[in-house]
């Protein structure tokens, strides 16, 4: 693989006996290095016995996948690798920026365009949502038994982090066929904690998931992609959602798995639909003045939801909490605040607050019915994200030296400053 990509081409004729000559290894040892370098998916073999061309844009493709750059759309890809092909053709030197992009996107360290256009954005959001909910239906999870809650949910969950999206596919995927509902999906998602995965059995479910998008994005007839598959995507289809084709000729496992296929598409452009309009509306109730995120261990800044923001409560407390070790040392845990940020701010929430009162937060408040202000609750915490989104913030107070303040009013007033 190394000796083709140091070729700095997309497409290599060398014919074996020159592989063999350059890489200065035996005809055999060549020969099965092409067929498993096929077989992963890292390059594409085409031609005959009298001379085959090496086409390397697959491992590109895998790349891609495992950046998981999604803001790149399929368009510009192709774009970016007809620049590429152009520029090789022509040992051309200049006009390298789309070329430049795209090697600077390959070796992101975070692995995706941060701010794409609102155009990619969109495109994103849709690819991820779509090939998400076509699992959720070939799994068995029904259309109709889809609420306005439910959308809300799920979305909030896919939509908030990697991570988070792949632990509610980990915990659908672990759901017997007949016990698969959307309800039984989010209480396997929040049971998560208690189940763990071999590292190889998460990544084939998730490969599948992004194989199925690109095939339903593929222009292609579906029986006619379906006929280049390998076995193994039929052996992933039976093990992930239990297409139960098992005897059956590799013709009428084609012909099992595009029916399943378009049998759930109508469902999904459906829900789909339903999904991207209450999303919109769920956007809409969770805007705030400022922009939040969570900074995860990894050093990623995540955009904050009312989902991550409730899982922080519950992970955290509300303040944090002190105990102390042996020999009097006091150890202290910080609150939920912790790992919080607005944009515009370098400090955390937590550091902002400390600094504005010159010490440890103490006790949060909100407004009671009556107007007067109470001691937060963990209880009553939750209820108040459920009810204002990240407008939060607006309703918690907090006891300052010249009285109660508001989360929010004491982050302006520090971005002001």
């Amino acid at each position: 693989m190394l000796f083709f990509l140091k070729e700095e081409s997309l497409h290599n004729d060398a014919s074996l006996t020159e592989l063999t000559n350059r890489l200065d290894i035996s005809r055999g040892a060549v020969v099965n290095a092409l067929k498993a370098l096929e077989e992963r998916g890292f390059i594409r073999r085409t031609g005959n016995r009298k001379g085959k061309s090496t086409d390397i844009t697959p491992i590109f493709k895998r790349i891609l996948q495992f950046k998981r750059a999604y803001t790149l759309s399929e368009e510009k890809l192709i774009a970016l690798l007809d620049v590429m092909q152009y520029l090789n053709d022509r040992q051309l030197q200049d006009n390298m920026k789309p070329f430049n992009e795209f090697l600077a996107l390959l070796f992101n360290t975070k692995g995706k365009e941060q701010r794409g256009k609102l155009k990619d954005d969109r495109w994103a959001r849709d690819v991820v949502l779509k090939d998400f909910l076509r699992f959720c239906l070939l799994k068995g999870l029904k259309a109709t038994n889809l609420t306005s809650t439910l959308i809300r949910e799920y979305a909030q969950i896919a939509l908030s982090s990697i991570e988070n999206r792949e632990s509610l596919i980990m915990a659908i995927f672990s759901l017997p066929g007949k016990e698969a509902t959307w309800e039984t999906g989010l209480e396997a998602y929040r049971e998560q904690s208690r189940r763990s995965y071999l590292p190889e059995i998460k990544e084939s479910v998730l490969d599948l998931i992004r194989h199925l998008g690109e095939i339903h994005r593929n222009p292609e007839k579906l029986e006619d992609r379906l006929m280049a598959e390998k076995d193994w995507f039929f052996d992933e289809l039976h093990t992930v959602f239990g297409f139960d084709y098992q005897h059956q000729s590799r013709y009428e496992k084609i012909g099992y798995v595009a029916e399943k296929m378009r049998g759930i598409e109508n469902d999904l452009e459906t829900i789909s639909k339903r999904f991207f309009r209450d999303l919109t509306v769920v956007m809409k109730n969770e805007r705030a003045d400022l922009t939040y995120y969570i900074l995860t261990d990894d050093g990623q800044e995540v955009p904050l939801t009312s989902t991550i923001l409730k899982q922080q409560i519950q992970e955290r407390g509300l303040t944090g909490s002190t105990s102390t070790f042996t020999g009097g040392i006091p150890v202290v845990t910080s609150g939920f605040l912790h790992n919080l940020f607005v944009e515009g701010v370098a400090n955390s929430i937590e550091g902002v607050l400390y600094e504005g009162i010159g010490g440890e937060i103490g006790e949060l408040y909100y407004k009671n019915e009556t107007g007067n202000m109470e001691r937060l609750t963990e209880t009553m915490t939750m209820e108040l994200v459920d009810r204002y989104g990240l407008d939060f913030f607006k309703q918690v107070f907090f006891w300052d030296k010249n009285g109660y303040v508001s989360i929010e009013r004491e982050l302006l007033k520090n971005i002001k400053s």
